[in-house]
């Protein structure tokens, strides 16, 4: 009879010992299924279609209106770093939009180059903060001769035409900075601070291509 008990205690502490084990396992096999699938959601988070990116754009819807020509006043080209991040570079002319005149450039132009971030939205649409640092050179009429500028960008962009080409609306960008400023004469009088506004309510297309073999857009 000791001996049957001693059996039963036997097979009731193995049992004891095998339940007490089994929810750790389970949390472990749950564990490395949520940190697999993290891990590939990560993996496949963004990939664009098209690395690079070309376009032409108004700085403001307003300025056609108000100059009387149609020509756009700003080029961009944009190339994929990582991620969700771009390197993109911009070309403005402070001309009136009037060819004719031969001064598209003559009359000024700023230089910039920065970061931006694709951030989801919808399907095909894009929230684009960036942030850009621009170099102006001033018409002589201006009271600076030139500035050197930094600030925030805010931007919506939307792809269509199997995403080869894409829409870009900017509300607005600020920078502030330092400039040199002019005297009676026209000459560069001293370093000062300057804000800024080299876009606001602009539209612009963008044609998007690759350089190299094609990978998925999100």
């Amino acid at each position: 009879m000791q001996k049957f008990f001693r059996l039963k205690n036997s097979a009731l502490r193995i049992s004891i010992l095998l339940l007490a084990s089994q929810p750790f396992s389970l949390s472990a096999q749950k564990a490395d299924s949520l940190v697999s699938k993290d891990d590939t959601t990560v993996y496949i988070a963004y990939i664009p279609r098209f690395s690079w990116a070309i376009g032409i754009a108004y700085s403001s819807l307003l300025a056609p209106f108000n100059s009387g020509s149609g020509y756009p006043d700003k080029i961009e080209v944009q190339a994929w770093i990582k991620n969700r991040l771009y390197l993109q570079c911009i070309a403005y002319t402070f001309a009136d939009g009037n060819l004719d005149n031969n001064d598209y450039f003559n009359r000024g132009f700023a230089l910039s180059v920065g970061v931006a971030l694709k951030l989801f939205l919808f399907r095909n649409a894009y929230f684009i903060p960036s942030a850009n640092l621009y170099f102006d050179d001033y018409p002589p009429d201006n009271d600076s001769r030139w500035s050197l500028t930094l600030g925030p960008t805010i931007a919506f962009e939307y792809l269509f035409f199997q995403n080869r080409f894409s829409a870009e609306a900017t509300i607005v960008d600020l920078a502030w900075g330092i400039s040199a400023t002019r005297d009676s004469t026209g000459n560069q009088n001293s370093l000062g601070t300057r804000l800024t506004a080299h876009q606001y309510l602009g539209m612009g297309i963008k044609y998007n291509f690759d350089l190299k073999k094609s990978g998925t857009e999100e």
